[in-house]
């Protein structure tokens, strides 16, 4: 009994810490927007490059690239262009920015 308690609280105080980053939020003054810790992020900016093929491909926003494909929404009927100021709604996934909406 002493083993399976020592384990749940050798566990447990490994999570802890996971648990308070994941529902962190931070504030972003060279964005100016609200970081959520986790998946979402609101990000703002200039689009200064656009690489796009098809259904997919990357944006680079103030220098972040960030990847868009099908299923990303894009607000602006005539689409977006270099130069353009947008904000975008992204998942962060595998260690990069996939855009789920672009105004």
């Amino acid at each position: 009994m002493k083993n399976i308690t020592k384990t749940l609280l050798g566990i447990s105080t490994m999570l802890l810490p996971l648990s308070l980053m994941a529902g962190e939020i931070k504030y972003s003054q060279n964005e100016q927007t609200v970081l959520q810790g986790g998946l979402s992020i609101n990000l703002s900016g200039i689009i200064n490059k656009k690489e796009i093929k098809g259904e997919t491909g990357i944006l680079s926003i103030d220098g972040k690239k960030v990847f868009i494909d099908k299923h990303t929404f894009i607000s602006k009927s005539d689409g977006i262009k270099v130069g353009e100021k947008v904000i975008i709604i992204a998942q962060h996934q595998y260690g990069k920015l996939f855009a789920l909406s672009i105004n």
